[in-house]
């Protein structure tokens, strides 16, 4: 940092990295409650709706790998309010507009320019906290925002669509992005850039469309099941642009994900793990948002308010999180959260056609959001263990891309495994609630510490493998 930088201040600035990160996701789900009014509006089929709710989210796991790589090459602030400012442009773009090709091509600003902000609001997070201990408490805190913006998108939407229109909540996000970057150089440290290198734009189109084309698979998924082709050419097709990004990556001298960050299996796992929470919050929000407007007629603001008691456990936890993993370290964290998580999706599987709200589903409601807010905190506190200050934009993008993929999966799991009416929702929780059990065993053991955890040693595979170990170590 240079000798005349301007005093930041932590919280200020921790504030401020907390409402994009929660921002970035509220912008999955916004369009979740108020989708019915957005197709009705702009007269889109079904099909239409979907891409519309989707490319978002696309465009925003496809890019994160490069933002990751812009963040450490252009330094996290200068990359910070960048994306800050091009995501507020798309909402600002979204908010008049009238048909299917300005509202697709809004919502891919948006998600581009999340996919700048986030791994940089990620690294500059360890920037405002140089020491571990407060460091470790303010990565506990970040896990669980992920899945609670998808809360607020789910709250936004509804309300937006009950009081205003679905364009206010468009709106409203622009505001705060621009309120943002106004805001950023008073509060935030300018940090320079940590290297020069060349980006890797093999391995950024590799990556980007493998991961787009693995997106869409789950969403067909969603819509035809597993077995269709559309499904299974997308995600064959993405499976093997992943593996041609894998063997780039371990050939080049500028890996946009440099290989040694994943060869920790900890890490790896860790990674996985921290996409579960955010798969079992928009799954369950999506599903849910369905059933009571379809199979209970509710409307969309009342919908909303029923997740209240959901985003009201999801902030408490997270606000817990960091002592709860200071007493049970973070793995043991993870697990618990785990644990929760399925056993919230069973609860909710209890569902029937004419269950009252106070009972199986508040319940669930509460119980779900705590595992989530426990297996994000804990899952991010292990993958976040031993990254040096040179690839913590690289390491956020990284773990952005597990957390945005997860929500698409978890949709589309869901989805698949719900039939026709409230019996069909309730298998879906049943069956993802057993899924979750059975997975806890395996999540136990790949998160503890143990030789498998520890960092490797620089090998010399590959120039670009070599050069990444080097900064670890």
């Amino acid at each position: 940092m240079s000798k005349h930088a301007r005093p930041t201040s932590p919280r200020g600035g921790f504030a401020l990295l907390a409402t994009v990160q929660l921002m970035v996701s509220t912008t999955v789900t916004v369009t979740s409650i108020a989708g019915p009014a957005i197709r009705a509006a702009c007269g889109l089929s079904e099909g239409q709706l979907v891409t519309v709710s989707t490319a978002y989210p696309l465009a925003f796991s496809g890019l994160l790998l490069l933002g990751g790589r812009l963040t450490d090459l252009a330094g996290q602030r200068r990359c910070f309010t960048s994306g800050v400012l091009l995501y507020a442009v798309g909402c600002l773009l979204a908010v008049p507009a009238t048909d299917f090709a300005l509202l697709v091509a809004a919502r891919a600003v948006q998600g581009a320019g999340a996919a700048c902000a986030a791994p940089a609001a990620m690294a500059l997070l360890g920037s405002l906290y140089p020491d571990p201990r407060r460091r470790t408490r303010a990565t506990a805190a970040w896990g669980p925002l992920a899945s609670l913006g998808a809360v607020v998108g789910v709250l936004l939407g509804g309300f937006a669509v009950a009081w205003i229109s679905w364009r206010a909540a468009f709106a409203v996000l622009a505001a705060v992005g621009l309120l943002v970057t106004v805001s950023a150089r008073a509060l935030l440290p300018p940090v320079p850039p940590r290297r020069t290198a060349r980006i890797d734009v093999p391995g950024v189109l590799l990556g980007a469309t493998g991961v787009a084309l693995v997106g869409q698979g789950f969403g067909a998924a969603g819509g035809h099941g597993w077995a269709s082709a559309p499904a299974l050419a997308l995600l064959a097709g993405g499976a093997l642009l992943l593996a041609a990004f894998a063997l780039v990556e371990s050939r080049v001298r500028h890996p946009v994900l440099p290989p040694a960050l994943l060869r920790s299996r900890r890490r790896a796992v860790a990674l996985l793990t921290a996409g579960v929470g955010p798969a079992c919050g928009a799954g369950a929000t999506f599903v849910l948002g369905q059933y009571f407007q379809r199979s209970r007629g509710m409307s969309a603001g009342h919908t909303a308010l029923a997740f209240v008691p959901f985003g009201l456990v999801l902030t408490g936890v997270g606000l817990l999180a960091p002592h709860l993993s200071a007493r049970l370290s973070a793995h043991r964290t993870a697990v618990t959260g785990v644990l929760l998580s399925a056993t919230g999706m069973l609860v909710l599987g209890r569902t029937g056609e004419h269950s009252p709200y106070a009972g199986e589903l508040l319940a669930g409601l509460l119980i779900l959001p705590a595992g989530i807010g426990l297996v994000v905190s804990g899952a991010t506190l292990v993958a976040a263990q031993r990254v040096p200050p040179e690839l913590a934009g690289a390491f956020g993008g990284t773990l952005n891309t597990a957390m945005q993929t997860g929500p698409a999966l978890g949709i589309a799991l869901l989805v698949s495994l719900s039939g026709p009416g409230p019996a069909g929702y309730a298998v879906a929780f049943t069956t993802a609630g057993l899924a979750l059990l059975a997975a806890t065993a395996a999540v136990a053991l790949g998160l503890r510490a143990g030789p498998g955890s520890a960092l490797p040693r620089p090998e010399r595979p590959s120039i670009g493998a070599a050069r990444a170990g080097k900064a670890i170590r």
